[in-house]
């Protein structure tokens, strides 16, 4: 009985998540939610990087755009190229600024192709040690994030 309940449990989660309307932008980065995954993708990262992630899993990362949205800050637009708005897209990926300083370099080098896809970098262990030492390197998230861990496991007393 307690399995059967808990099947119709998750079923309904399911059908209601995807009722959802934050599931067509979370989706196209993980279409597997909801699924015990992201807590499998998490639990080797300390408590910092797991709430980075999600922040930039979800789009509710201190970025203009979504600083903006809330009323914290005056433009949406990006600090760094004043070109498009600074969404999770544009600060990891298209960025022209963060391109000229090399920052994402690494990342393309370890990563090749992979490291164009959002979702890839997002879902995959693999990226995170590099994800996370691109976002060191930009110092962008430093006000919130005094040092992301770049090693990417948990540190002593965490």
């Amino acid at each position: 009985m307690k399995r059967t309940y808990a099947l119709a449990l998750h079923r309904r989660a399911q059908r209601y998540w995807k009722g959802s309307p934050r599931y067509q932008r979370i989706s196209r980065i993980d279409s597997s939610l909801p699924s015990s995954r992201f807590l499998q993708l998490t639990c080797p990262l300390s408590r910092q990087q797991a709430s980075l992630l999600l922040q930039l899993r979800t789009g509710h990362v201190p970025l203009n755009k979504h600083l903006h949205r809330i009323g914290k800050a005056p433009s949406p637009m990006c600090p760094e190229c004043r070109v498009e708005e600074e969404s999770v897209l544009h600060f990891l990926l298209t960025c022209p600024t963060q391109t000229r300083r090399r920052l994402r370099a690494p990342l393309e080098n370890a990563m090749g192709r992979d490291a164009r896809n959002l979702g890839w970098i997002l879902t995959n262990p693999k990226a995170l040690p590099h994800l996370f030492k691109y976002i060191q390197g930009t110092r962008r998230l430093s006000m919130v994030f005094k040092e992301v861990d770049t090693v990417g496991g948990r540190q002593p007393g965490q």
